[in-house]
């Protein structure tokens, strides 16, 4: 089913689906974009779905229902660059489900992807400032959440070769700003597993633009000012 509000769902005995879009126009590039990946995927899904599905029951298993649920948001919007985070949770047996979080940064009007690393000097990507405020968020972040300022029991080493912080790893997106038509930082995600245990749950931290916008390129500089407003949600 395609809802007026661009959302798609779908559900059978084997599977239960739903994508949730940003609100926009129905013809707008970026949800035109992120529908036909979604379809995809749900295509995907279906055929793995009823496959474990038709295999339980041969096996005289306990029938079994996946689901997955997705929601794509805004979290940015300035001189015609958009940013957005979406969210990826499934359930296909186990003890528990796991969610994933994924994010994209592209151009308003033609839905375009623009990367951070495309935004970022060439010899920056990621710059030092981000890689050393990344790792001192994460730091801080672990305090507040275990009181240990470790990676699975290791110690958080922000560089050299036994650097942990596994920002590769990392789903980033552009932050809003107090100023007007700005992006004032920018936002990290980690997963559960990627640098803790799943107990620990997901990481989020901020970090603010005036860290690294000398590192930005002169086109994308001026984009960004101000501060992230404290009530700004990730």
């Amino acid at each position: 089913t395609l809802s007026p509000d661009g959302s798609i769902s779908f559900i059978d005995e084997s599977l239960t689906f739903s994508a949730m879009m940003p609100k926009a126009d129905a013809d707008d590039p970026i949800v035109r974009k992120l529908q036909a990946e979604a379809q995809a995927y749900l295509d995907k899904k279906k055929v793995e779905a009823r496959a474990d599905f038709e295999d339980r029951k041969k096996q005289g298993a306990v029938e079994m229902s996946w689901e997955v649920q997705q929601e794509w948001k805004y979290t940015a919007k300035a001189g015609g660059i958009a940013s957005l985070v979406g969210t990826n949770y499934e359930f296909t047996g186990g003890a528990h489900g796991m969610s994933a979080t994924d994010t994209t940064i592209v151009r308003a009007d033609t839905g375009e992807e623009l990367s951070l690393a495309k935004m970022l000097q060439p010899d920056r990507s990621p710059s030092p400032a981000i890689t050393i405020a990344i790792c001192e968020g994460l730091k801080a972040a672990k305090m507040k959440a275990i009181q240990s300022a470790t990676i699975f029991d290791e110690p958080i080493t922000c560089a050299g070769p036994k650097a942990n912080v596994k920002i590769e790893d990392a789903s980033i997106a552009l932050a809003p700003s107090t100023d007007a038509d700005k992006f004032g930082g920018l936002f990290v995600y980690y997963d559960p597993y990627t640098v803790g245990s799943y107990a620990e749950g997901p990481y989020t931290l901020t970090i603010p633009q005036a860290v690294f916008s000398e590192d930005m390129r002169p086109q994308y500089k001026s984009l960004f000012g101000g501060s992230i407003p404290a009530d700004a949600k990730p």
